[in-house]
């Protein structure tokens, strides 16, 4: 279906009922005009990817979905095929697509944020850290581990 050839995997790729199994009408359009030529791309080159949640007893404030991310030199944008889809593909599409009216909340005015350093890394400092380690209960050994490999992800 057209999500499956602008974004490399089919939709609901996933066995957990908490995850989305359908688009919204914001998007479903945006793929279609993408496809008859009509809109150059999606506003991202990843849509947004949920997480299953886990430790709920005493972590409520884990990240559940990784945000889009907008089209770069390593994501292009993908090139709708000249012959479209075939008419069984498009039924197949019409029928998956969200069946009532409403959108997504912000989905029309969703803009990713830009692929910068500033906007996408996220350094910790030694105070962080040294509460990251404490809420760990990191050994001596461990935490150094801990620090040189953020260290070699440039994330201290």
């Amino acid at each position: 279906n057209i999500y499956k050839l602008y974004f490399g995997c089919p939709l609901g790729d996933q066995d957990k009922a908490w995850a989305p199994h359908t688009r919204c009408s914001a998007c479903s359009n945006g793929l279609r005009d993408w496809l008859d030529k009509r809109k150059s791309s999606m506003p991202f080159a990843i849509p947004m990817i949920w997480r299953e949640q886990k430790n709920h007893y005493n972590d409520c404030y884990f990240y559940s979905a990784i945000r889009p991310v907008i089209h770069n030199t390593s994501l292009p944008i993908p090139i709708p095929p000249e012959e479209g889809l075939n008419f069984n593909e498009e039924m197949e599409c019409d029928q998956d697509s969200f069946d009532h009216d409403d959108e997504c909340p912000g989905d029309a005015n969703y803009t990713p944020v830009e692929d910068t350093p500033s906007s996408q890394t996220f350094r910790f400092n030694q105070d962080e850290l040294n509460d990251l380690i404490r809420d760990m209960i990191l050994s001596k050994e461990k935490a150094e581990l801990l620090a040189s490999r953020l260290k070699q992800k440039n994330l201290l």
